[in-house]
């Protein structure tokens, strides 16, 4: 019996169809063009035979099969490098949160960040005056609130070096202007600055308001009037040093009719010890009056802000303009944190006698005989209960961020501060001689605070404050003693207070 062919032709089926069930083509579509054949007869030429050296209608499907699989590979390979070049780009598209979202691609230079703040804030000052309109007639003592801060703004970079901040303030049922500035910091250690920002008067008053442990900054800044100008600056980083300087006009929101000026200065030296944190600093500012409002005040609210009442005011004096000296110290010690500033103030005034400059025009008709002199400092300790440490970066406090937030199930961060904070606005200049002197004028104010602070996550705060401010003199001394027989400007009183902040940003 002759045998039959059977063997190869199985085989070259089941190769088509394990290629057709790869390419996504079914048997029956092979069973159309490749029936199975029966089997030769007797007389079937041998497998020598030329004839069978045509190509097989099957092993053609299946070259064409293969040439098929080639093409998918190279698409396949085309697709996945498209792909992942969209990984690439993904993260680039997708904002990171920090309070709000932020959109950054550093292979170009662009970030770009919505940014604000609320704080709400609630107080209560206890009214020493005999009767509720003795000291204020507005009567804006006892319990208050008030909208604190209300922002809303804008930062970001540019490519090559560029930085940008915009940022407005809505509180107090009015529009003003806050940080407005750009800044160029290159690779090296020289940056520039121009547009409206703070002018480097101390830590407390250049640090946010998002990141004080008090619900206001030392009385120092209130009292001395610090604050931001439009300006042009200077700065420089390397290591542990930061220095800064710049020459600033007025107030953004203020008028154009004023040739007011300022240079302000700021070093500070902040080494690390290991894991503790040191910080010391020196600033400097020299203010040039207005021209059309040659005067001064110096005076400070009771520690917060729920009130206008100042219980130690200097009125209004002549004066041309004033230097302010400034140190600052501070140490972090893991949760702990300890430390203060000092500022000194020398006002120029013009005496009774003193020809004004052309065009000047006198702010008010009080004439001081002698220049007189100001001082203020406060000591500061604090601890993290729950075991953060303080945030510090580059010469200013930063955002402490809880180890347990709400976010996580846990109770967030707490801390308690302490605080003594001191103002002399007392100079004999103020109360003989001259025009307008009053013993009733300046005063002392000593502040003895306490405060709980409490983060539930990295962007809400809560904050609890008592304050007694300890009087001395000032223009209400005589109210609130009137039987006393000591000189005004000695007599002695109290105020307390305590309010609470509600605050979170973006």
């Amino acid at each position: 019996m002759t045998k039959t062919r059977k063997a190869p032709k199985r085989i070259s089926l089941l190769r088509i169809l394990l290629w057709a069930s790869v390419m996504g083509v079914t048997p029956s579509a092979f069973a159309q063009t490749a029936p199975v054949e029966a089997e030769p007869p007797a007389d079937a030429p041998s497998p020598e035979d030329p004839s069978l050296l045509t190509v097989a209608p099957e092993e053609a499907n299946m070259n064409a099969a293969e040439a098929r699989a080639e093409l998918l590979e190279a698409q396949l390979a085309s697709l996945q490098a498209q792909l992942d070049e969209l990984k690439k780009q993904l993260p680039k598209a997708t904002p990171t949160w920090k309070g709000a979202p932020q959109w950054e691609d550093k292979d170009k230079g662009f970030a770009f960040k919505v940014r604000g703040r609320l704080m709400y804030d609630v107080g209560y000052v206890n009214d020493p005056g005999a009767t509720p309109t003795a000291i204020s007639s507005t009567q804006d003592l006892g319990f208050n609130s008030r909208v604190r801060r209300a922002r809303l703004g804008v930062e970001g970079t540019l490519p090559g070096g560029f930085a940008y901040k915009a940022e407005a303030d809505f509180a107090s049922n009015a529009v003003s202007w806050a940080d407005v500035f750009l800044e160029y910091k290159g690779k090296g250690p020289l940056s520039v600055r121009a547009g409206h920002f703070e002018t480097f008067q101390s830590l407390e008053q250049i640090t946010s308001s998002r990141h004080i442990m008090f619900l206001e900054r030392a009385q120092m800044n209130d009292a001395f009037s610090h604050g931001r100008r439009l300006g042009l600056a200077l700065g420089y980083d390397q290591g542990d040093m930061l220095v800064r300087a710049g020459l600033f006009n007025d107030s953004i929101n203020g008028d154009l009719n004023n040739d007011e000026w300022l240079f302000g200065a700021r070093a500070v030296y902040a080494p690390k010890m290991g894991a503790n944190q040191l910080h010391f600093g020196l600033n400097y500012q020299h203010r040039e009056y207005s021209n059309t409002a040659l005067a001064f005040r110096y005076r400070a609210r009771p520690f917060l802000q729920t009130t206008g009442t100042r219980f130690v005011d200097t009125n209004s004096f002549a004066a041309k303009g004033d230097d302010v000296f400034g140190v600052e110290a501070f140490g972090i010690f893991g949760p702990l944190w300890a430390g203060g500033e000092a500022q000194f103030v020398k006002a120029k005034t013009f005496a009774p006698t003193d020809v004004l400059p052309t065009g000047g025009v006198p702010g008010t008709t009080n004439r001081l005989l002698e220049d007189p002199s100001f001082k203020s400092y406060y000591a500061e300790v604090g601890y993290w209960l729950t075991g953060e440490t303080r945030g510090y970066k580059k010469g200013e406090w930063d955002r402490t961020k809880p180890l347990n937030g709400f976010d996580k199930g846990g109770m967030g961060a707490v801390a308690v501060a302490l605080r003594y904070d001191h103002l002399d606005l007392a100079d004999k200049a103020l109360y003989t001689g001259g025009v307008g002197t009053s013993l009733a004028r300046g005063g002392k104010q000593n502040g003895y605070l306490a405060s709980l602070v409490w983060q539930p996550i990295d962007y809400v705060r809560v904050t609890a404050q008592y304050a007694h401010a300890a009087v001395e003199g000032g223009p209400f001394a005589s109210i609130v003693k009137p039987l006393s027989t000591d000189p005004v400007k000695d007599r002695k009183y109290g105020v307390d207070t305590f309010s609470m902040r509600f605050a979170f940003d973006w």
